[in-house]
Parts: structure tokens; sequence; C-alpha cells
């Protein structure tokens, strides 16, 4: 077995007291680049956006206007698609969407700054909007431990929310590739694994930090993908649904999804290159479905 190809993404908010300053550095073996959103602490407006990219010629910025005054929020994924339509890059709007989730996930230590008068308050108003999204708040009734228990949600200067995603592939024989995929950011920490096996997939993982015991109950959706075609184009609202939709976990949902386009990134590089070159993929890669 042999580690053929791994990808980072790390997001960060930062409160720079009058805004925060959110970006999210992604790393593959291939290349870097970085997303990055100034947002007003307050309206969530985005007042500048830039995406940086690393290559052999050094350094290129890209100032994205466009993205101005786009509430960094719920439901901006459509304008996010729109506003980066003309940018020549496939993961400026991964990235950016990354980095709008960040500026969510912090606006837990910015609950006052939002306009809300408590931290019980404020969990109500989730419990509202978010009711039915996930297995958390699909199950209230049978929720022991209200977010507000669980974040410190005291105000914070400095950073407010980090979050880590690593996926490592392995090649274990011509036709079977292992994907490992972890999550570990200031509320959560899980993983997943995803065997391919002549195309056929399957799946499993383990959460370890969670708000709540009863988000571990969504990892049972994990072993639905076994026996799915990796090749089958699935999108991913049908992923979705296969790992439970609502009574599963977005987290575990996206950490899935992203393991999948991981294996089926580096098995398109690979067609690629063995049409370019008279010679087999690297590391005898096999796209053949037994």
């Amino acid at each position: 077995m042999r580690c053929v190809w791994q990808r980072n993404f790390h997001t960060a908010v930062r409160n720079e007291k009058k805004h925060l300053l959110a970006e999210t550095i992604y790393q593959d073996s291939k290349q870097k680049m970085v997303a990055r959103l100034v947002v007003d602490i307050r309206t969530f407006r985005v007042s500048e956006a830039t995406l940086e990219r690393f290559g052999p010629e050094g350094k290129e910025n890209t100032n994205l206007p466009r993205l101005n005054g786009l509430e960094a929020y719920l439901g901006v994924g459509r304008k996010l698609r729109e506003a980066l339509a003309d940018v020549n890059e496939p993961l400026a709007v991964y990235l950016f969407a990354e980095t709008v989730r960040g500026v969510i996930q912090a606006e837990t230590f910015l609950y006052r700054e939002r306009g809300f008068s408590s931290a019980d308050e404020y969990g109500r108003h989730w419990e509202k909007i978010y009711l039915n999204a996930c297995r958390y708040y699909s199950n209230l009734e049978r929720v022991t431990r209200r977010w507000e228990e669980y974040a410190d949600q005291e105000s914070r200067g400095g950073y407010l929310f980090l979050r880590s995603k690593t996926y490592l592939l392995y090649q274990e024989s011509a036709d079977t590739y292992l994907v490992l995929g972890s999550l570990n950011d200031t509320f959560h920490e899980m993983n997943v694994w995803v065997r391919s096996i002549g195309g056929r997939l399957s799946c499993n993982g383990e959460v370890l930090c969670v708000p709540d015991a009863i988000c571990r109950e969504a990892t049972k959706f994990l072993q639905s993908l076994n026996g799915v075609n990796l090749f089958a184009a699935l999108p991913k609202k049908s992923l979705v649904e296969i790992l439970g939709s609502g009574q599963g976990c977005t987290h575990l949902q996206d950490l899935v999804s992203d393991t999948l386009e991981t294996l089926q990134g580096y098995l398109s590089l690979t067609d690629k290159l063995a049409e370019e070159m008279p010679m087999p993929p690297p590391f005898g890669a096999s796209r053949s479905l037994n």
C-alpha cells in the first residue's frame, strides 16, 4: 500500500474587532491556494474578497469585487456561484463556501454583535432555522445537551473558529484504493474511510467529538454506501439522501462527499495522463468494473 495523494483544507476565522478575517487555505500534492474574506462583524457582509494562488512563477492575487456586499451566511450558495462564474479556478466556489461556513460557525461567539440578548436566545433561534436539517436538529426532543450548554459562548478575541480537513489516498492494488478523511474543528471531530475495489465502495467512520450523543447515531448511514458504484456520477443531493438526509450528519455527509471527490479526482488525473502518454496510468490504476 502506498500513499498517492493528499489534500488539506484549513479554515480560520479571526475577530479583528470591527470585522472578521476569514480564510480557507488549500493544499494538495499539486497546488496551493487561499480564499480570503473580510466580513463586517455585525452584518456579515463581505467588504473584501481575495483568491491567492501559488505556482511555479510565484504568488498570484485575484481581487473579487463581485463578492462585496454578499452576506456570508446560510443561503448564499447560488450568489457565490454566480459571482465566481468567471473565475478560472474550479475550486474557487468550494473554498469560498468553506470560508462562509467558518463565519457561520464563528457566530456562536458573536451572538451579541448579531443582535441576540443571550446565548439561550441564540440557541433557540438555531433550533428554528435549522429544524430537521441534521440528526441533532431533527431530534430535539431527545437531545440531552443544548448548543449553548456545549459551546463556551463567552465573547472572545483572536481566533473564533478553526477547522482542518485532511484526505489521504492510498493505493492498495491495481484497482483497490483506500481514502481516509478527517475533520477536526472547534466543535467537532470525526473521520471516515472509503475503500473502492474495482469501483465498488465500502464505507465506515467514527465520531469522536460532537455537541450531543445523538449525533453519533448518524454514523449508521455510512454503511449505506456499501456496494455503490464509484463511477455512477452520484450528485451531492443523492449522496446526502443515502447518508440519511436530515437524520444524518451534515459534517459527515460533507466529509464523505469530499472523500469520494478526492478519489474520483485522482483517477481522472491518471486517466488524463494515460491519454497523453503511451504508457499505463501511474501505479497501475484501473477504471474497469467487474
